[in-house]
């Protein structure tokens, strides 16, 4: 049933308006595996790299119809471990290059790069952010700032970020995470300009939400490192396949810009097959440090992924902006300010 459910879809219809359930019934449903197979994603930023490292144009999907059905990296493994791995699969590689395609829809579509300011004349650009933010969000959040109150309801990137933000102890004065924070003022001031038809800066914002989307993925990285330490492969526990996933959600993104960094990741997070291969041989804190060589390429400052038990993303941080307090931190405070004055322009339009 659950790879019918992730086949077919379920309850994401295509059309938003029926007149009777009649009607209903015979329009079609949106996947996660039609999202993963749709080709949109070509010309993506990253998508060529995950494409390069897993050598599989369809590394998402291939991943999850073989754990369903007990082929592949996780064959004859406990079926905890295979649903760890669709899970985490799901929602760190499969909607997080969804997320990725709408914001980049929305960018073409504003025509950033061709005017200075443009008014759209379709709002398809308008349409495709707002997906993107549906997509991070997600609908079980609920209408409150920050998502719901109970992290646990949540099951996409937000809520991955909320539950991170209280482990990592990185949350704002509202109590939700502080990287949510920074993307919710993102999406607002990229929905003001789009509204607007100020597309000049749009580009901008969409490639601070993909890296800050990142953020939790970190985190979970530096968790699983800290939690399978010394784990081998014969291990059927199920935090060794959310470990490796969130791992491989990353790696071909530091590889972009870092190949060392994203080698140490691969060798500490992701086993061959022998069974008494040892995880994270070079210890949590290395598994942090990779983050370190990227900071910069980001414009995200180790701050935002914060410390979970020894391990400490900024213990040996460096900054090359760090002069008198610190320019990246203050580029997001920019965002604020930002999204109000974009949101006040297109209420003034």
């Amino acid at each position: 049933m659950a790879k019918y459910i992730y086949r077919d879809g379920k309850n994401s219809r295509l059309e938003d308006y029926y007149e009777s359930d009649d009607d209903m019934a015979d329009q079609s449903l949106r996947s996660l595996h039609s999202l993963a197979v749709s080709g949109s994603s070509a010309g993506v930023l990253y998508y060529n790299d995950f494409i390069k490292y897993f050598d599989d144009q369809n590394y998402a999907d291939t991943q999850i119809f073989q754990a369903l059905e007990n082929e592949g990296r996780w064959k004859n493994k406990p079926m905890k471990q295979r649903a760890a791995a669709i899970r985490v699969v799901m929602q760190t590689q499969l909607m997080y290059m969804h997320v990725l395609t709408r914001l980049n829809d929305a960018v073409v579509a504003c025509g950033v790069g061709s005017d200075n300011l443009r008014i759209a004349d379709d709002g398809d650009g308008a349409d495709a952010w707002d997906e993107a933010a549906a997509f991070i969000i997600g609908s079980l959040e609920g209408e409150a700032i920050g998502g719901a109150e109970d992290f646990g309801d949540g099951e996409s990137l937000w809520s991955l970020g909320n539950n991170r933000g209280i482990e990592f102890g990185r949350q704002n004065e509202q109590r939700f995470a502080t990287a949510n924070d920074a993307i919710f003022n993102m999406l607002l001031a990229g929905k003001g300009m789009l509204e607007a038809g100020y597309c000049t800066h749009l580009g901008r914002f969409s490639f601070g939400i993909t890296h800050m989307l990142l953020i939790p993925i970190i985190q979970s990285v530096v968790k699983y490192s800290i939690v399978n330490e010394f784990e081998q492969w014969s291990s059927g526990d199920e935090d060794i396949a959310a470990g490796e996933s969130f791992a491989n959600a990353i790696i071909p993104i530091f590889g972009h810009y870092h190949p060392v960094s994203a080698s140490t990741m691969k060798t500490n997070m992701v086993m061959g097959t022998n069974n008494f291969e040892v995880l994270v041989v070079d210890g949590p804190q290395q598994v942090a440090d990779t983050f370190l060589a990227l900071a910069d390429d980001f414009n995200i400052e180790c701050e935002y992924i914060g410390k979970s038990f020894e391990v400490d993303a900024c213990l040996n941080y460096v900054s090359t902006y760090k002069t008198s307090g610190s320019a990246k931190q203050a580029s997001f405070a920019v965002v604020s300010a930002l999204s109000a004055a974009a949101t006040v322009i297109s209420l003034l339009l």
